[in-house]
This record gives structure tokens, C-alpha cells and sequence, in this order.
């Protein structure tokens, strides 16, 4: 099952606990006439299916030596429509190295109304697989069977992991609604744990009492505190466009063990920002990667003559980037740790984004440019935890560079960017930088994209349009466009893209500009011939002004969002249009002319035309977001925005023949 998002960070300490109990609400094989009587969900109507109910119940014991963890699941789902039966596939993924998880006592069956009575198709063990997905991880698969709209399906199974130290995220929340979420858990005396909970509503019920635990045959029961959160009635969250990863802003809790009492003496296991810190240092995978000269002695000698002492500091990050970025190719491998040094990457020619970014920050060490490691978690893999330590939130690293009071942030995986351009997954708000004993965290602030389109254009009483169209993107917009480019090694795929949208456009001359040189604006200009781009009837000819490079239809389409608009970096949007009235025709009817603003100042739009004495209509489209983040209470207003933004895009102008 697919798992989405919600917003707001509390993160609060404390021990837990968790062992089995009896489910309050929902019992197996038990539905009311109610439940598999509905055909539609009174809280959501356009619900596909619905969480009836699901529990999670995690205890401890001692097996083998060392401390395991069993979370007993149970999960109830009611489907609604024809689409509600994908939540039929079942997958279970889990952990095999070391045979540290393994996936026990599946139990599942379909319950149907059929006949005004509850009939019941079990799914067999040999309809369960096992899918060995890599060398450390495996996943149960099985699909129920009998399912319709109506049906009810529910399964259970228990997860025994020797993993403790992070335990197994609870979601309350999930694309479908959820009517009853319960999450129970008892923790002995001797662990204490963090409870990190991502939400913005109070839970219906949460309790927390003293608890006796047997931890297994042979040992003895011991003391510890049983906590349970219940939501009920949770809303579907459903996912809209910009945005990072919908994980992040699910109702959920995550607990991290924040310190152990083996013995009765207290050890932390979290460690301090300063600790961590040393640590990376002492690495040899990590801090020796570029403090270490030894291992990247033949690339500074590779390099050396490509610098001079009296040059500019960004001029020298600049050649040192490029130096890297275009002699070492990016394997695809994230992470915080680098298996080979800086020599044995360059002359392999290829390396992960640590390995690549730990080289050019010892070179740029010894360039005379303070730099450190910044480590970040990207985009599709959530926000980070700033409160603490955990090395685990952070899943790749960039290159800070201090020049006077500028902090620049470098990413050398690609040789399609500029020096000062980090790649778009990295742009998620903020990292933490190895300078000073603590470190510190600091603001990734994105750097704004465009794009200038000019159309000039003229269009015959048969509605063909001809004329020559020049594009120009700037930063990111001509970071996607060269990456574009390089992938297919001749424009076939720009005019492909083109005709998939004009099937009948003829392109008499397409070229590029700037394609290897990343300092500079990326064009791209093309000269075409498209029949029936206007729609004529009678007297009248009917263009659509912006063909395909306008916004045909908003974005956003919930009334209200619970998570922000992240919109990865700023953008400004230029369409001007020139176009030659044909003989005999005059403008009818063009679209209103309108200046607006978004909230404080965070964006703007401009459209405007103008009849020109040279028999000219010139349409004017600007779109400016200076922000790259908007609150969920600043949506409505943004939603609001490219509501005008879509009825001035896809307005037309009309053009009317002249009485003679």
C-alpha cells in the first residue's frame, strides 16, 4: 500500500513500551452489517476504499543473546470502487542480512456481502511468495482474492527484527482515510527512547501507565511503561504537485533510542553534534577522504596548472569544479561515505556524489579556500531532524566553500551545471555544515531559473501559422535542457516533443546554443510552419496564443492543503508574442490586460497587449514566483494566483475580416 503525507514537527522525550494486546475496536474475522453494507464513505464520497481499522502492537523480548523486537500488525480495508482494489496487492518488505527480519503467521481473507450475507475467501500459504528483491532484502507478496467494490479484505502478520535501535515508523494517516489508527507499544526500564511525532492534530486518545514486562523463558519480568496513541477519522492525504516527498507530512510517530540502563548505569546513544563531528573526522571513508592529501596527491598533481595564487577565490572553486566535474563521472550512488579515495576515483573516472565532493573539498583546501563537507538529506528522501545527532537522516553531501561572508554550496556529480548550482534533489531548505566544533546548520537558498520565450509569428486567413520561435533558459530551466540534450545526442527528441502536440507542424530549421558552455544561458531557436494552429469560422479567425508553453490548467486542485507548496528553486516565466495581423483582419477581442501580486511580495504576474502601428499584436506573459516555499496557509492564495494565471493563458485572441 502506498503511504502519503501531513506537515508540523513536535518531537518530545521520553521511554516507551509495547506488547501484545486486545484490538478495543475491530476483532478478526468480526464486521458489523454496517461496514459491509457501505457503498460509500460518509466522511470522504470520493473515497476508492477506506481504512476501517489497523493496530500496531510492539513488544520486547531477549532472543538469541540480544534484544528483539515483534510488532504484531492488523489491518482492516473496505473497498469502495473499482479502483479501491489495487489495495487488494499485498507487500511486506523486510531486512535479511544477517537474518536480522523475518515475516511470521500471515493471516488474510476477503470477507463479501454477497447475497445480503458475509461470504469469506481466505488467502492460502501457497498464494504467499517471497520475493528476494537484493542481497539484504526480501518481500512477502500476496493478492486477496474475490475482491470487488464492497468486499472488506483484513490481514495480519508479525515483523521480529533484532533492530532496536530505530524502531519501525507508525502512520496514522495514509492516501486513503482511515476511520480507527491504533499504535501500542511497552518499553522496559532499561530503554529510553525518543518519540519524534510528524502531525498537526491531537491524537483522540493517548494514554501511558506502568507495566510489568516478560521478556522470554528463562528471564525474569521487569518493569516498564506501556504507551498507546489512537486518531480516528484521519483524512485521505492526498498528493498535488510541488512538493518534496509526501512522507514527510504523513501523521506519524518514529521513536529513536535516545539512551540505555543495562547494569543501572545510564549510556546515551545519541552522541553530541560535536561528537559526531570528530567522528566523520577520524574516518577513513569520511574525514580522511579530504583531509588526508595522500589520497587525492595525484589529482592535486593533475590539476595543478589550471590555477594561480593571484586568482580571484571564485574563480578558482569555479576551475577546480569543472576540473573534477568533467573528468569524473557520478556513478548514481548517494550517501555519506566514500569507498574509494580521490585518486582511485580519478582514475577510475567515475564515483559516488561522496567521493566526488570530498575530493573537490580537499582541493579546494589546498587551493586556499576553506571548505567543508555539508551533509544533507535530498529532496525525495525527507527533511532532516535538527535537534539531533542522528547520522541516518542525511543521505549525501555537498561541498561548502566560504569565501568572505558567502557561504557557496557546490555539487560536482554533474558537469551539465554551473560551480554555484547544486543539483535540484539537494535543494531542501537547509544541511549541516562541518565547520566549527559543532558544526552548524546552514540555509540552502536556491537560486532563481527562467525562461524567455519569444514568439514572432504571422497567421493566414486558413489559420497557419508561421514564424520562428527563440527560447532561452537560464540556471536550472538550462540545466534540464542540456541534460535533455546530452541524453539523446541530437535534437530528435525536442522535435519530437513538439509533434506529439502538433502532429502537423513542419520544422524548417531547429538549433541550440551554448550547449557545453554551463556558464552561459542555454538557447534554443526554431523556425516552423503549422497548419491549423488557429480555428477559422466564417469571418473569424481564433488563436490560442501560447500554443503548448502555457499553463492550461492549475496545478492545484484541492480547496485546501495541509502540507507547504516547496516549488524547489524560483522561477520567472516570459512568453512575448509578436504577431503579424493578416491582411484585411483587425483584433476583435484580446484578453484583459492585468498587473497582480501574490502575497508579500512572493510573486507576481504581468500579462498585457498591445496593437502596434506596424500592424503588429504584441502579447506580453510574465510569471515571477520569488519564493521557493509557501505555507499551507498561504495555499489558498497561490491557488487562487494560478487561477488567473489559467484564464489568461488559455484566453484566445480574436481576429475579425474587414468589411470592405
Amino acid at each position: 500500500m502506498k503511504r502519503l503525507a501531513l506537515l508540523s514537527l513536535s518531537l518530545f522525550a521520553c521511554c516507551s513500551i509495547t506488547f501484545s494486546q486486545k484490538i478495543d475496536v475491530f476483532k478478526w474475522d468480526k464486521v458489523s452489517e454496517s461496514d459491509l453494507a457501505m457503498t460509500v464513505y460518509d466522511k470522504d464520497s470520493s473515497a476508492n476504499a477506506v481504512i476501517l481499522g489497523e493496530e500496531c502492537v510492539v513488544s520486547f523480548a531477549v532472543r538469541n543473546g540480544g534484544i528483539a523486537v515483534t510488532y504484531d500488525f492488523y489491518t482492516r480495508i473496505k473497498i469502495l470502487k473499482k479502483a479501491g482494489e489495487d489495495y487488494a496487492d499485498i507487500e511486506i518488505p523486510y531486512y535479511t542480512a544477517n537474518k536480522s527480519e523475518r515475516v511470521l503467521a500471515i493471516k488474510a481473507q476477503t470477507i463479501s456481502p454477497e447475497g445480503g450475507k458475509a461470504t469469506r475467501y481466505k488467502v492460502e500459504r501457497k498464494d504467499i511468495f517471497t520475493e528476494e528483491v537484493s542481497d539484504n532484502y526480501s518481500v512477502k507478496k500476496f493478492t486477496f482474492p474475490q475482491v470487488t467494490p464492497g468486499a472488506i479484505i483484513e490481514y495480519k502478520y508479525q515483523l521480529q527484527s533484532m533492530g532496536y535501535f530505530s524502531l519501525e515508523d507508525h502512520y496514522f494517516q495514509h492516501e486513503i482515510p482511515v476511520k480507527y489508527s491504533k499504535y501500542s507499544i511497552q518499553i522496559p526500564e532499561e530503554l529510553e527512547y525518543i518519540f519524534l511525532y510528524n502531525g498537526n492534530r491531537a491524537f483522540d486518545d493517548k494514554s501511558e501507565k506502568d507495566v510489568t514486562i516478560n521478556l522470554g523463558a528463562g528471564y525474569a519480568s521487569i518493569r516498564g511503561k506501556e504507551h498507546t496513541w489512537i486518531m480516528k477519522d484521519v483524512p485521505a492525504m492526498v498528493e498535488e504537485s510541488f512538493i518534496t516527498t509526501m512522507d514527510d507530512y504523513l501523521i506519524k510517530m518514529r521513536l529513536q533510542l535516545a539512551a540505555t540502563s543495562f547494569g543501572g548505569a545510564r549510556t546515551p546513544q545519541f552522541t553530541t553534534w560535536s561528537s559526531l563531528r570528530e567522528e566523520l573526522l577520524k574516518s577513513t571513508d569520511f574525514g580522511h577522504q579530504y583531509t588526508k592529501k595522500s589520497n587525492y596527491k595525484k589529482v592535486l598533481e593533475a590539476c595543478s596548472n589550471i590555477i594561480e595564487a593571484d586568482m580571484d577565490k571564485k574563480e578558482k572553486a569555479k576551475l577546480l569544479y569543472e576540473f573534477v566535474a568533467t573528468n569524473i563521472e557520478w556513478n548514481g550512488y548517494f550517501g555519506v561515505a566514500g569507498n574509494k579515495d580521490g585518486n582511485e576515483v580519478f582514475e577510475e573516472k567515475r564515483g559516488s556524489m561522496p567521493e566526488i565532493n570530498l575530493l573537490l573539498t580537499g582541493l579546494l583546501n589546498e587551493a586556499g579556500i576553506e571548505a567543508h563537507p555539508v551533509l544533507i538529506s535530498t529532496r525525495g528522501h525527507g527533511k532532516p531532524y535538527p535537534l539531533y545527532p542522528i547520522l541516518s537522516q542525511f543521505n549525501a553531501v555537498l561541498v561548502g566553500a566560504y569565501i568572505g561572508d558567502e557561504l557557496l554550496l557546490m555539487d560536482a556529480t554533474s558537469n551539465k551545471r554551473a560551480y554555484n548550482l547544486i543539483g535540484i534533489r539537494c535543494l531542501n531548505r537547509a544541511g549541516w555544515s562541518m565547520k566549527g566544533t559543532d558544526g552548524n546548520w546552514v540555509l540552502i537558498d536556491p537560486q532563481s531559473s527562467k525562461k524567455i520565450i519569444t514568439l514572432s509569428a504571422s497567421v493566414t486567413p486558413d489559420g497557419t501559422m508561421e514564424g520562428q520561435a527563440t527560447t532561452v533558459y537560464y540556471n536550472y530551466q538550462g540545466v534540464s535542457m542540456r541534460d535533455l540534450l546530452a541524453s539523446e545526442q541530437e535534437d530528435g527528441y525536442f522535435q519530437e516533443r513538439i509533434k506529439e502536440d502538433f502532429p502537423e507542424i513542419e520544422i524548417t530549421e531547429h538549433s541550440f546554443n551554448n550547449t557545453e558552455d554551463i556558464n552561459k544561458r542555454f538557447e534554443e531557436k526554431m523556425d516552423f510552419i503549422l497548419p491549423e494552429a488557429a480555428q477559422v469560422g466564417g469571418d473569424m479567425i481564433y488563436l490560442s496564443p501560447f500554443l503548448n508553453e502555457g499553463y492550461d490548467e492549475n496545478p492545484f486542485k484541492l480547496e485546501k492543503r495541509e502540507y507547504p507548496v516547496d516549488i524547489a528553486y524560483p522561477f520567472s516565466d516570459q512568453f512575448v508574442l509578436n504577431l503579424q495581423i493578416p491582411e484585411g483582419y483587425k483584433v476583435e477581442e484580446v484578453p484583459a490586460s492585468i498587473k497582480m501580486d501574490l502575497i508579500d511580495g512572493a510573486g507576481s504576474f504581468l500579462f498585457m497587449s498591445n496593437e502596434l502601428p506596424n500592424g503588429t499584436l504584441q502579447l506580453i506573459s510574465k510569471l515571477d514566483f520569488k519564493r521557493s516555499y509557501y505555507e499551507p496557509q498561504e495555499y489558498e492564495y497561490v491557488k487562487k494566483f494560478f487561477d488567473t494565471v489559467v484564464e489568461k493563458h488559455t484566453s484566445q485572441i480574436v481576429l475579425k475580416k474587414v468589411e470592405e
